[in-house]
């Protein structure tokens, strides 16, 4: 499944802003190029997404080995991993 390219960059900005530090994984929202986003709605748009990711350092810092480099693999590893902590 493609999601829109807005979504994805959202995604892929706040993703690299919680790496530097900038944001948290906890977050409920985020900005991007002027727009607020609801960070699980992002998470939930991206979910069955299979476009590729871009070969963003930040991004493949947290990727799961045996990610297949998707949106979807690396919104399932987060939600898992920050988003639902136990």
């Amino acid at each position: 499944m493609h999601a829109q390219s807005h979504v994805r960059e959202a995604f892929v900005d706040w993703a690299e802003n919680v790496t530097l530090g900038q944001a948290a994984w906890h977050d409920v929202a985020t900005e991007f190029e002027g727009n607020e986003y609801q960070v699980d709605s992002l998470l939930g748009r991206l979910w069955n997404c299979t476009d590729q990711l871009p070969s963003s350092p930040l991004l493949l810092i947290d990727m799961p080995p045996s990610s297949n480099g998707t949106y979807a693999a690396m919104v399932r590893h987060l939600k898992a991993e920050y988003r639902n902590p136990n």
